[in-house]
């Protein structure tokens, strides 16, 4: 599940705006990973549980990361999609107030 074999590989990275995608997808990748911790600790905290509960609420949580990490990656194709990229930006945006587009300089040519 991890975005770092296919993006740093030497057929994508071939210039300085590359590697300028490469960070901004990475920075988007765990900001939403970010997005699910938040989730889950709210979910965590609205009630009293036990053990047990905390523990199922973890695997759930975990699985549902997994999957939306992996649609990420589908509907970007791992960050060649930059119009995706941008839809998951703007996700992350409104959820954290990120926009990593303009923290790494990156913009839809």
């Amino acid at each position: 599940m991890t975005p770092y074999k296919d993006v740093l590989s030497t057929d994508y990275v071939n210039s300085v705006e590359d590697v300028t995608l490469v960070n901004c997808y990475l920075s988007i990748y765990f900001d939403i990973a970010e997005i699910e911790r938040r989730q889950m600790v709210s979910r965590l905290r609205s009630s009293i549980m036990s053990e047990e509960s905390i523990e199922l609420v973890y695997h759930e949580m975990s699985k549902e990361l997994g999957t939306t990490l992996a649609r990420f990656e589908r509907e970007t194709r791992k960050g060649h999609h930059l119009t995706k990229v941008k839809e998951w930006n703007d996700y992350v945006h409104d959820h954290l107030g990120l926009d990593n587009m303009a923290i790494f300089h990156f913009s839809k040519k």
